[in-house]
């Protein structure tokens, strides 16, 4: 576009001053310098204008961008709010493919899934960040197949699927 811009502005074409009379050599230098003079200062007066709009524009772009950033990272689905191991645990389950979810006093976080053959190790990367992001203390995922998944108050136990250890 601002190529575009300065092209109609340096393309237009511009009428020569008209020099009549019996004017000596150097008074027709002066007149066409200073008509040079006053062509090129239009121009970069221009040149200046489209610099600063683009300028300009960028940094508005920029400044917008970064206050919706930063508006928008502070909300959160009421869901996500303030949650503790209990409602994070609840908020897991709500996943239609965890049949249970537990912390284990160990720190891991155990889903049993219904094993459908798919890889899980993205799935238990996922819930690690999403405990982290949250202030959940876990130190890391496993993923158990729910068809043998045993879950007591001390450990959860079953053919694993998948593991992330949440940094």
């Amino acid at each position: 576009m601002a190529i575009a811009i300065s092209f109609l502005i340096f393309s237009k074409p511009v009428d020569s001053p008209i020099l009549h009379g019996n004017r000596d050599v150097l008074e027709k230098e002066q007149i066409l310098k200073s008509y040079a003079d006053r062509r090129l200062a239009r121009q970069m007066w221009f040149l200046g204008t489209l610099f600063l709009l683009v300028i300009g524009g960028n940094s508005l772009v920029y400044y917008v961008n970064a206050t919706l950033d930063t508006k928008w990272s502070n909300v959160k689905p009421s869901a996500l709010r303030d949650l503790n191991k209990n409602s994070f645990i609840n908020y897991v389950k709500e996943n239609k493919s965890i049949v249970n979810a537990a912390v284990t006093p160990q720190g891991i976080l155990a889903i049993a899934v219904i094993n459908d053959g798919r890889d899980k190790n993205l799935m238990a990367i996922y819930y690690c960040r999403l405990a982290k992001s949250k202030n959940i203390g876990v130190s890391g995922v496993k993923i158990v197949d729910a068809s043998d998944a045993n879950f007591t108050e001390e450990y959860a136990s079953g053919t694993v699927l998948a593991k992330s250890f949440c940094n």
